[in-house]
């Protein structure tokens, strides 16, 4: 079955088109918040919800995990998003694709 490719600065990311569920670690500036963040993040799509969860703090920045759901996730879109505010994709952690979401349980 054929998929949509994607490309990103983590390398050519072959991302299916499919794309429901993404899980990401990025670093960002301390400013915009991470409100601000979710926002930008959901106004990509109306079907797109946004969690965002700051892990680290350090003096200029903040590693945050950044989980989107939504109808067909435009990877690239967001990418650019998260960069246009200053923060950069260190891993992508999780993806779901295909009909429905299966979540997997995290130990932390």
């Amino acid at each position: 079955m054929p998929q949509a490719q994607t490309s990103s600065s983590l390398g050519q990311i072959k991302l299916p088109s499919k794309l429901k569920y993404i899980v990401l670690d990025i670093l960002k500036p301390h400013r915009p918040n991470i409100l601000k963040f979710a926002e930008e993040l959901a106004y990509l799509h109306k079907t797109y919800s946004v969690n965002l969860k700051v892990i680290a703090v350090d003096e200029k920045t903040e590693s945050v995990e950044i989980m989107i759901e939504g109808e067909e996730l435009d990877y690239e879109k967001i990418e650019a998003t998260i960069s246009k505010l200053g923060g950069s994709v260190h891993s992508i952690d999780e993806v779901s694709v295909g009909p429905k979401i299966i979540y997997s349980k995290k130990l932390r």
